[in-house]
């Protein structure tokens, strides 16, 4: 089909998941496409482009949206781009698009990310430019790094050959928390030390830090090279406290992880928080079906005087 609004949020969900050339070259060659026609250019969106008018012309959109589901499963904004493609899709030659399936046990991470919009950030400090239009635009180390969080933290989880999708906060959060539990599933909360001083988000965090969940786990991502954020430290931290009462006073080191100040130091954390989770996990698998394969002894009931 000729180019439509519904590539263009195409192109604009892949430029954003894959911003690199190289990375956009890997999915191509993956998807099958010959690159020999196609500009690959340092504007991740020019790239995307070019790939797209190739891939349509050659039938192989399908292919390319077939890879990037392989890392990028339950994206929303992939979700989002892929809906609207397949709702305009006619061609009796188009190849069938997969739908995103979540999967379910200990080798699926579903991510929380705790990041408010741009618009919302401008009333509690000055520069908002490491944020954008979705939770998942948050760039947390801005300006050193330029790559928004979603992508990141679903890069390291399918480099560990964890599945992976994204959960937008809402008021009925928890009961996505609780189905998790009950599935054996994973859920890291990614959380910005700027956006729990918002009432809004405070109140999701504090709803959470009352429950327990053994296979969940926080990590806050803290940007020294930002000035703003370094001289605001105490008062951070402070609404951190204030808001991870419980979390704060027992501290986990395995599931509840502070100041992580790098790129570098979030990938080293987010591997050990994953294979961490799943261990208990699957340990707490082995205990279940163990006491469930002993017998239970029922000891009869004694009726008459010291009994019931």
């Amino acid at each position: 089909m000729p180019w439509s609004p519904a590539l263009t949020k195409l192109r604009k969900a892949l430029s954003a998941l894959y911003g690199t050339k190289e990375d956009a070259r890997r999915v191509a060659v993956q998807a099958g496409l010959d690159l020999s026609l196609v500009n690959l250019n340092s504007k991740s969106s020019e790239t995307w482009q070019s790939i797209l008018e190739e891939a349509e012309h050659h039938g192989k959109v399908g292919d390319i949206i077939t890879e990037a589901l392989k890392e990028y499963a339950n994206n929303p904004y992939l979700e989002r781009a892929i809906a609207e493609y397949r709702s305009i899709t006619t061609s009796q030659n188009a190849k069938e698009i997969p739908p995103p399936s979540r999967v379910k046990g200990p080798g699926y991470v579903e991510f929380v990310i705790v990041a408010g919009r741009a618009s919302e950030l401008g009333a509690i400090r000055a520069m908002v430019d490491s944020y954008g239009d979705e939770c998942w635009h948050w760039r947390p180390y801005h300006p050193d790094s330029d790559k928004r969080v979603g992508p990141l933290i679903q890069s390291i989880a399918s480099s560990e050959d964890f599945d992976s999708g994204l959960f937008q906060l809402a008021p009925d959060w928890t009961s996505r928390l609780d189905q998790a539990e009950k599935e054996n599933s994973i859920i890291v909360i990614v959380v910005d030390p700027w956006t729990v001083r918002l009432a809004q988000y405070n109140s999701f965090m504090g709803e959470y830090d009352k429950r327990s969940y053994l296979n969940c786990a926080v990590l806050i991502p803290w940007n020294k090279r930002d000035n703003e954020t370094a001289q605001n430290r105490d008062k951070l931290m402070t609404a951190l406290q204030a808001t991870f009462k419980s979390k704060m006073i027992v501290k986990d080191p395995k599931s509840f992880k502070e100041e992580i100040v790098s790129p570098e130091h979030l990938d080293a954390e987010l591997r050990d928080v994953l294979m961490e989770i799943r261990r208990r996990i699957l340990e707490t698998g082995k205990v279940v079906r163990k006491a469930e394969s002993e017998h239970i002894i029922v000891l009869p009931q004694i009726v008459g005087p010291g009994g019931i």
